[in-house]
C-alpha cells in the first residue's frame, strides 16, 4: 500500500530513538525511577527523569504480532496478508524526508521477519546475523554488539532522524555474561520445580543487557542532541504463576505487562 505524501514541520527538529525491548515484564523491572532497582539499575539512573506509563498492556503475548501492531498501527486481528502490504512506521517517516534507522539483534529469519523488512527505505541498518555470524534463532546477537554498533552510528544521522533498536538477549534461554550475573544460583531448567533458579537467570540476562542500555541513554544525553528515548517491551514473560513458563500462551498479566517510558529532552 503506498504511503500519502507527507510533510514534516515540527516546531522543534526532534529526533526519536525508538527501543523495543524482547519479553520483558514489568514485574521484574523499575519502569518508573526509583532507588532500588536491582534488576535494570544502569537504565534507571541514566534516565532518572523518564515518564512511566504504568498500566502499559501488550496487545498480545508474542513477538510477532506485537511487532505487527507497532511497525504498522494494525490491530492483533489483522490477518498476516494486512500487516505484509500496509506502510510501516519507517516508510512514514521516510515519506516525510526523515532519515531512518532499524538495528536489531534479533535474528530475522525467526519466523521470516527479514523478508517483511528487507526493503525498507532504511538509511542504516544491522541484523543479528550482521553483528554474529552464527546468532541464537532465539535469543540473537549479543545485545552488547548491538549497542555498540548503534552508539557508534547514530551521531552521522541528522536531526530530525527516526530509529528503532530493537532487542532480543531476554528471550528464553535468555542470554547472559557468567561474570555479570549476580542473580544467583541460574539455571536455563525451565520446569517449575526449578522456578527460582530460572527467575535468577532471567534477571542476569536483564541485569546484563540493561548496563548495555544504560551506555546507550548515557551517549544520547552527552550528545547534547534533541533526541527521545521511547521505550518499550514487546510483551512479558510468565513464570510459572499461572501453570507454564515463557510468553505466547495466554494473555495473563505476567504476558502483557510490559514496562515503558519516554525520556525527552527539556
Amino acid at each position: 500500500m503506498p504511503v500519502p505524501p507527507l510533510v514534516a514541520a515540527p516546531a522543534k527538529k526532534r529526533s526519536v530513538l525508538f527501543v523495543v525491548n524482547e519479553s520483558v515484564r514489568s514485574a521484574s523491572v523499575c519502569t518508573a525511577y526509583g532507588t532500588q532497582c536491582p534488576v535494570n539499575p544502569f537504565s534507571n539512573a541514566a534516565a532518572k527523569d523518564r515518564i512511566p506509563f504504568l498500566q502499559m498492556r501488550a496487545m498480545d503475548s508474542t513477538t510477532t504480532i506485537s511487532i505487527g501492531v507497532m511497525w504498522s498501527g494494525l490491530l492483533p486481528t489483522a490477518s498476516r496478508e494486512e500487516m505484509t502490504s500496509a506502510p510501516l512506521i519507517w516508510e512514514y517517516a521516510h515519506a516525510a524526508s526523515i532519515p531512518t534507522a532499524y538495528w536489531t539483534s534479533q535474528n530475522v529469519l525467526f519466523g521470516n521477519q527479514g523478508r517483511w523488512v528487507e526493503n525498507l527505505p532504511l538509511t542504516k541498518s544491522v541484523n543479528a546475523t550482521q553483528l554474529e555470524e552464527n546468532a541464537s534463532l532465539d535469543a540473537g546477537a549479543e545485545d552488547m554488539r548491538l549497542f555498540n554498533h548503534v552508539i557508534a552510528e547514530f551521531p552521522s544521522l541528522p536531526d530530525p532522524f527516526f530509529g528503532v533498536v530493537h532487542l532480543a538477549n531476554t528471550h528464553y534461554p535468555y542470554l547472559l555474561d557468567d561474570k555479570d550475573a549476580p542473580f544467583q544460583p541460574e539455571t536455563d531448567d525451565s520446569g517449575p520445580i526449578n522456578h527460582d533458579r530460572l527467575l535468577n537467570r532471567y534477571h542476569d540476562a536483564i541485569y546484563h543487557q540493561d548496563r548495555g542500555f544504560g551506555r546507550l541513554i548515557d551517549a544520547v544525553h552527552a550528545s547534547g542532541r534533541p533526541i527521545t528515548i521511547v521505550y518499550i517491551s514487546d510483551h512479558g514473560e510468565q513464570m510459572h504463576e499461572h501453570g507454564p513458563h515463557g510468553h505466547t500462551g495466554s494473555l495473563h498479566e505476567p504476558e502483557v505487562h510490559v514496562p515503558a517510558w519516554i525520556d525527552a529532552p527539556r
